[in-house]
């Protein structure tokens, strides 16, 4: 398993609603002035004020990445298969690890054909619910990755990144909050 102590500096994110502190109010002015960051989060910074004070802690898991995004050198946007779930127990990132890990072998050995399929499509946009698993259920879904959201600029070996659960929608959350 990972080293997830950094991640201790978000636990604050557990408690909905939340109230923004002046450190995290810096955090999204600084954000703010990159105007590409809010058409991913939607509602511009009032959008993201309001998530980041009902948004549920969440973390995904990478199932596969574009190589780029694997090497801080090398990183730039780029697509990604994310697996996530609305089980609280996601909110912890070593049970996300393990479960994510098991799901991608599942995936790998085609245990669910149409996603497999997708999998295997280079050009493939998808966004799938896996149902009737233990531990779900859970969404399979692609996206372009902005290396900014990534710790260190790439996507760490344990593969799970924090991100905020609003609505249907997961977004990452920016290093800046707990790096």
């Amino acid at each position: 398993m990972a080293d997830y102590s950094k991640l201790q500096s978000i636990d604050w994110l557990r408690q909905v609603p939340r109230t923004l502190t002046p450190d995290i109010e810096k955090i999204v002015d600084e954000i703010s002035t990159k105007p590409a960051f809010f058409v991913f989060w939607g509602g511009g910074r009032k959008g993201w004020v309001k998530d980041m004070e009902n948004a549920r802690l969440s973390f995904v898991y990478v199932v596969q990445a574009n190589e780029c995004l694997f090497d801080a050198e090398e990183a730039q946007w780029a697509p990604a298969v994310f697996l996530s779930t609305t089980n609280p127990q996601a909110a912890d990132p070593e049970w996300m690890e393990s479960t994510g890990s098991a799901m991608g072998e599942r995936l790998a050995n085609n245990e669910f054909p149409q996603a497999a399929a997708h999998l295997a499509a280079e050009e493939s946009s998808f966004d799938l619910e896996l149902p009737g698993l233990e531990g779900g259920p859970f969404r399979l879904w692609t996206t372009y990755v902005n290396p900014d959201l990534l710790p260190g600029g790439r996507i760490p070996d344990s593969r799970v990144l924090p991100a905020l659960h609003h609505g249907k929608e997961w977004s990452l959350i920016p290093p800046k909050l707990y790096g």
